[in-house]
């Protein structure tokens, strides 16, 4: 289960949770992440001291909200679909979405908006312009 992948780790001398960050920051590297960027997202995640998996809880207490909300919004979304480990589950928001589309990115991965920033600029601008 996600949530089992994303508990905290509890400091110690040996550094482990540090290690766990960076090798997880590692497996999750999208294609055209630099290791400087890998470094700056390591950083981000020891600037947040012991909230630094605050990101991940807030999603999974959102989840079980979050279709109705989906459903309930009037504007266009635009959902963009890289190939990392979430390609499998991002298909089934498109039932939910009123007025909008999923972009598949299949050569993108995370960190893709350092990346690829103006491409994917470009995208979400003109899928919401719908043009």
């Amino acid at each position: 289960m996600m949530q089992e992948t994303y508990a905290e780790i509890p400091l110690d001398v040996d550094g482990t949770r540090f290690r766990q960050m960076w090798k997880s920051v590692i497996s999750h590297r999208g294609p055209g992440t630099s290791l400087e960027m890998m470094a700056m997202s390591f950083a981000e995640n020891l600037r947040a001291g012991e909230n630094y998996e605050w990101g991940h809880r807030a999603a999974f207490e959102f989840a079980p909200r979050f279709v109705e909300i989906v459903k309930s919004l009037p504007h266009r979304i635009a959902v963009l679909k890289p190939d990392d480990d979430l390609a499998e589950f991002t298909p089934r928001i498109a039932p939910y979405l009123k007025n909008g589309e999923i972009i598949d990115c299949p050569s993108w991965g995370h960190g893709f908006l350092d990346a690829y920033t103006d491409e994917a600029s470009r995208i979400i601008k003109s899928a919401l312009s719908g043009s």
